[in-house]
């Protein structure tokens, strides 16, 4: 049996990425490197390793530069994104990520071995590693001096929480504080060559929108740009809405369900984002609002009497604020922060080329083969196009209906019109006038005298994956803003 122990730390203010010859490990210094015995592991040593410091320079907005007092959470993020894969755990500190114990690498062992003796081997060797961490933890917790180097680099870790003597070892320990994370490397490299269908369209959505072009991010984090992603409790699409919250915004009939559409899906999330802006007034706990809520982040403003994002996520004690809702944010600007320098984390990274196509506004309710004839398009590109139309047109049983902005190929609408004898052409431009304009007539949304609160849910996922320069929001009365529940781990 073989596995690998990486011993790995971060801090605040230098991140080191320092090449072994069969790992990548991040480390707050080279002396971090030190080797460390481990039963039944094989252990990585850092002799002989060269360091280069990782420097990230993007186009980004000023308005999501990454904060000091959230380096630490952000780089975390990064590593799970981009250095850590499925048979890699990392274990850290839950209310401080940025101290990472360990990382156990099982990628050789699952290479050798079947699932179930993989997994059996997976969990007893996570307990033994939790185990030597509780240890560590309140043996420097009754004020012991360390007795090896893991010790010491825990001593010197913990540095980065605020002064609390001894104690701040037992409240790691007695709080529970130490969590295991898997990498998924693998997963968001494959998100970012699919994001390469739609990304170009959607950052026009949210331009249009007058949003933050930043925001068409946020899909990496909700469903990793999986265009088929449905939920086990119900959110749909990569936007995650679920089905009460997208009918504020879309139409959920038998023949169509929008929030599969990544661009009405987009253009509903762009509305609401608007309104958690207009609500919150700043755009960390807007984004973060996806998670956890308009009202809840409101509740979280008003108990710390902070709109800093940092200062929420240390200081507020709400009952449903957890590790997700409380990494949502540094989770979105590491996932913006790699796909603005994707070669750098992933070379020779080829993102699927962009998907172009026209949109047809239907005038008139119109079968599925009518479509097809008079466009010459494909079922197969009628439906990688079409993603919200429901098996009931496909069959026959329904029609798509009166407003319905349909996607043919590029060069298409004009066969298409000509043949049906009506319809619009529209671009993204004007598709988006209309679709506010449809929000506004309140044709499918809920009637203005019964709003929904600012409590209603975006989406929920099962399982966690597991994110302007234009102008900014105008802020307005607006409070149909709505969120999103994930499991709290």
């Amino acid at each position: 049996m073989r596995l690998f122990l990486l011993v790995c730390g971060l801090t605040s203010s230098v991140f080191l990425i320092v090449a072994t010859s069969s790992v990548f490990l991040p480390v707050a210094s080279a002396q971090d490197l030190a080797t460390i015995e481990h039963p039944g592991s094989k252990v990585i040593s850092g002799e002989g390793s060269s360091a280069t410091i990782l420097v990230v320079t993007s186009p980004i907005s000023s308005e999501f530069s990454v904060p000091e007092s959230l380096a630490g959470r952000v780089e975390f993020w990064k590593l799970i994104f981009s250095k850590y894969g499925r048979y890699q755990k990392v274990f850290h500190h839950r209310a401080y990520p940025e101290i990472i114990y360990s990382v156990l690498d099982f990628e050789t062992l699952a290479s050798e071995v079947g699932p179930s003796e993989l997994a059996r081997t997976i969990d007893a060797e996570e307990s033994r590693e939790a185990s030597r961490i509780e240890r560590t933890l309140a043996h420097l917790g009754n004020g012991n001096p360390p007795r090896d180097s893991f010790e010491k680099r825990v001593e010197r870790l913990f540095k980065v929480i605020p002064e609390r003597g001894f104690a701040k070892y037992r409240e790691a320990l007695e709080k529970k504080m130490i969590r295991s994370q898997t990498g998924i490397r693998d997963k968001f490299r494959a998100s970012l060559v699919r994001s390469g269908r739609y990304l170009y369209a959607i950052e026009e959505v949210f331009r249009l929108a007058g949003l933050p072009t930043e925001l068409a991010r946020i899909p990496y984090i909700e469903s990793s740009f999986d265009y088929t992603a449905y939920s086990s409790v119900g959110a749909a699409g990569i936007w995650q809405f679920m089905r009460g919250t997208g009918k504020r915004y879309m139409r959920i009939t038998a023949a169509l369900d929008e929030r599969r559409d990544p661009i009405i899906a987009s253009r509903a999330a762009a509305q609401y984002l608007q309104n958690a802006y207009d609500d919150l007034e700043a755009w960390p706990l807007a984004i973060t609002s996806y998670n956890h809520g308009v009202s809840g982040m409101l509740r979280a403003t008003r108990e710390t009497g902070s709109k800093d994002m940092a200062t929420i996520i240390r200081d507020y004690k709400g009952s449903s604020f957890g590790f997700a809702s409380g990494n949502f944010y540094p989770e979105f600007l590491a996932a913006l922060y790699i796909d603005k320098n994707a070669e750098r984390y992933f070379p020779g990274l080829q993102r699927e080329a962009p998907w172009y196509f026209d949109e047809v506004k239907l005038e008139r309710a119109t079968s599925y083969r009518d479509v097809l004839r008079h466009s010459g398009c494909s079922a197969e590109d009628f439906e990688r196009l079409n993603r919200g139309v429901m098996a009931a047109v496909v069959d026959g049983r329904a029609a798509l209906p009166v407003g319905y902005m349909l996607k043919v190929p590029e060069g298409s609408a004009k066969k298409l019109i000509a043949g049906l004898g009506h319809g619009e052409f529209h671009s993204l431009h004007s598709s988006h006038d209309s679709y506010v304009k449809t929000l506004r007539e309140n044709k499918y949304l809920t009637p203005p005298d019964k709003k929904p609160s600012a409590s209603s849910k975006v989406g929920k996922k099962s399982k966690k994956t597991v994110i302007k320069q234009a102008p900014k929001a105008k802020k307005s009365k607006t409070k149909t803003a709505v969120k999103t529940k994930k499991n709290q781990k």
